[in-house]
């Protein structure tokens, strides 16, 4: 069904406050400084568990290189998508350069669903 017009709102204005935070900052800054100043990493994991990482592209709007940037930030699984915070979803999408984009396209949703043993919304 996608997200209702109270989280696209919600979205809209979280966009808001995180490109007047990054208008703040120096033009050169660095993706990872831009995601600091407007949210928390989220932790990663050295390597995959068990040496095999979910398919992160099962998940709508992920492609091979926003999983590869995933990975190099250790995120390897849907549950560790699943737990992400406010603030960590608000560090990643401004990292990725997406500010928004994980709610529109549900990806802490479509996670839980996939780490349950769920179909994706790409299924």
């Amino acid at each position: 069904a996608g997200p209702s017009a109270e989280a696209l709102a919600l979205a809209a204005k979280e966009e808001a406050e995180i490109k007047a935070k990054l208008a703040t900052l120096a033009a050169d800054a660095t993706p990872e400084q831009k995601a600091d100043a407007v949210g928390t990493r989220p932790q990663g994991l050295a390597s995959a568990r068990s040496g095999a990482s979910d398919k992160l592209q099962r998940i709508k709007g992920i492609g091979p290189v926003n999983e590869g940037k995933l990975h190099a930030l250790g995120i390897f699984h849907f549950d560790q998508i699943a737990a992400w915070t406010r603030e960590e979803i608000r560090w990643v999408g401004t990292y990725l350069a997406f500010p928004g984009r994980i709610d529109r396209e549900e990806w802490t949703a479509q996670a839980k669903s996939l780490a349950a043993g769920g179909p994706s919304a790409k299924e």
